[in-house]
């Protein structure tokens, strides 16, 4: 399969490159390094096997965009994001290659699996109460809610678990519409992906990711944040159609 896994790094010196190692068993593998990155992730993502593009950006939304591009001009049919923190694991890559079939987007959920493959909503937010730390149980939820309905709007069907997830499968055809609308200089990238996913009426899939590196999940802080600059781009959005 003509595929590529694109990687945002920023000082990942000690765990790129067994990300790579482990990648390049699947696929191609291309790692941007933030221009804050101080260390040597850079050289090790290479030794491990990876392209790699310097200064791609400052911040993950800027660098995965630079390397969306970047895996567009050299005619992957399927590109495949990942954060390099070993939270998403390269093994995985196949699940996500054999999923894709009739869809545009898979999207990788660490709530999925707990709720027996399909969404939810009761049994979500018993799975954030019980994983997520008591301050950032607000973030998450206002998350969920807000990406979903903003995205999705009333089709519930199409509303995804885990809206933050950074482990997606693209076609192509369906990145080539996007990318064009997609702005946003940090961890936004996410919420835009799904923005314009469900404006476009791309279909996504959701399949079951491991993560078992501990995380802290949205804060209250990045709640509001990333969920007012959602509520900017539907504003956007709907003023243009007007």
């Amino acid at each position: 399969m003509n595929a590529v896994v694109v990687i945002p790094a920023y000082n990942l010196e000690n765990i790129i490159g067994k990300v790579v190692s482990e990648a390049k068993k699947y696929v191609d593998v291309v790692v941007g390094i933030d221009i804050k990155t101080k260390d040597k992730t850079a050289e090790e993502a290479k030794k491990a096997g990876a392209e790699i593009i310097l200064n791609a950006g400052n911040g993950k939304g800027e660098v995965l965009r630079t390397l969306f591009k970047y895996a567009l001009n050299k005619n992957y049919d399927y590109i495949i994001s990942m954060d390099g923190d070993y939270q998403d694991k390269p093994e995985e890559i196949p699940n996500f290659i054999s999923s894709i079939n009739d869809y545009d987007i898979i999207n990788g959920s660490r709530y999925l699996e707990k709720m027996n493959g399909k969404l939810n909503l009761f049994g979500l937010i018993n799975i954030i109460l019980i994983k997520t730390s008591k301050i950032n149980i607000i973030g998450n939820l206002l998350l969920f809610f807000i990406v979903n309905f903003i995205s999705f709007g009333f089709n519930f069907k199409s509303w995804v678990t885990d809206t933050q997830s950074g482990y997606k499968l693209f076609k192509r055809e369906a990145l080539l519409k996007i990318l064009p609308y997609l702005n946003s200089r940090k961890y936004e990238i996410e919420t835009e992906t799904l923005f314009f996913a469900g404006k476009f009426g791309l279909k996504i899939k959701e399949i079951s990711k491991k993560v078992d590196i501990k995380r802290k999940g949205a804060s209250w802080k990045d709640g509001l944040r990333i969920g007012y600059y959602s509520l900017r781009l539907w504003i956007k959005f709907i003023n243009k159609i007007i």
